[in-house]
């Protein structure tokens, strides 16, 4: 009799062992085969996510994987998907038990929080903070939590104001042309350029970024500034490329002193791929005209009109003798006068106008283009 419970009693430890060992297996199983059909159906991957939780409750990673499937689900009523958002919460809170020092956890956490309801904006926060106390140098949650705290920026006191710019700050600093996504958010939420300069890494590569986006979306009013620090970090980066596009634009404008006839417009595109005429500028790039000053105060008279794309008129830089003496945006269809005034040794000078932010739309017919006319010289103007 005792031979034959110890039998069961050792048949049942080695089923308990088998169950032990062959539980983990069929779960992983579970989870890989979720993880493939993730691409094709989120449904099914559901579902083994679901079952990978049953036959191994203790895999934090199981849970995660499971409510990421119920936050990226697409429904249509929303009440659904409030109802799916909190059950996600659920499992996330789950893994964070199973796993609490899971920086990723608490950043879904968080982000599922405020999708659920935007005042609970303070515990989302919490989980925020709580991620990147765990990680603080992982590029991607200091990325996501930023961008996903500019969204509230309103709402943000002070010190959670900070925080989320130091996210984005560390960012920029590790991927800068990831600026090409946060500094069009930091403008629509912040609404202010301050904070953008905050968070520009302080160094050739990401300054250049900057007055990319500032080109591209016509943010002309901020150019001056980034272009003082875009030609310090260049002349401190790329001390060579710096003197010699120096040296080169000494030579283009020695070259046209040699020039006899004044006030006469002439130029290349940017790439030197398309020739100017009489000051109608088709593309992007300089025209330069020799003209004569009186030593003293002067005031040139530039005559400039333009045609706009989407409401945006050209705008155009003017430079005498390489040093910039002006900015504007040329709006007007007709001939205008745009002022410019000098104080100089006298003698002979190039002048030089460049046209910036050439555009256009196909669809509605329009093509962004600038005309530089006549140049006046009104001399010992106070």
């Amino acid at each position: 009799m005792n031979k034959i419970i110890i039998n069961i009693a050792l048949i049942l430890v080695l089923v308990f062992l088998i169950i032990i060992i062959a539980m983990p297996f069929l779960a992983e199983l579970q989870f890989s085969q979720g993880a493939e059909l993730e691409k094709h159906n989120l449904q099914m991957a559901e579902n083994k996510y679901l079952a990978a939780t049953h036959l191994n409750p203790f895999d934090s990673e199981y849970f995660a994987k499971k409510a990421d499937t119920l936050v990226n689900k697409k429904v249509f009523m929303s009440r659904e998907r409030i109802l799916l958002l909190k059950n996600a919460e659920k499992l996330y809170q789950a893994a964070i038990n199973l796993n609490p020092q899971h920086a990723d956890y608490w950043l879904l956490l968080g982000k599922t929080q405020l999708q659920i309801d935007k005042n609970r904006l303070n515990e989302a926060i919490g989980n925020f903070k709580k991620a990147i106390t765990l990680d603080r140098y992982n590029f991607r949650n200091n990325y996501l939590i930023g961008f996903e705290m500019l969204k509230s920026w309103d709402y943000l006191s002070n010190e959670d104001r900070a925080f989320t710019l130091e996210r984005l700050k560390f960012a920029l600093k590790i991927e800068p042309w990831y600026g090409d996504s946060i500094y069009p958010a930091m403008l629509y939420y912040t609404k202010d350029f301050k904070s953008v300069l905050e968070v520009t890494p302080k160094y050739y590569l990401g300054y250049k970024i900057l007055y990319a986006f500032l080109e591209e979306k016509n943010l002309w009013r901020y150019r001056k500034q980034i272009k003082k620090m875009l030609d310090l970090y260049k002349q401190k980066e790329k001390a060579e490329e710096f003197s010699r596009e120096k040296e080169g634009k000494i030579k283009l404008l020695n070259k046209i002193r040699e020039q006899k006839e004044e006030f006469v417009w002439s130029g290349t595109s940017e790439y030197g791929n398309n020739k100017y005429e009489n000051g109608n500028m088709y593309w992007t790039g300089t025209i330069h005209s020799l003209i004569s000053l009186s030593r003293g105060l002067s005031l040139i008279k530039i005559q400039a009109k333009g045609e706009p794309t989407d409401n945006i008129w050209p705008y155009m830089i003017v430079e005498l003798d390489g040093e910039e003496i002006g900015d504007r945006f040329v709006d007007s269809p007709d001939w205008t006068e745009y002022f410019f005034k000098v104080d100089t040794s006298g003698g002979k000078k190039v002048l030089s106008v460049t046209f910036f932010n050439d555009g256009g739309d196909e669809e509605k017919h329009e093509d962004r283009n600038l005309y530089i006319g006549e140049v006046k010289i009104e001399a010992g103007v106070q």
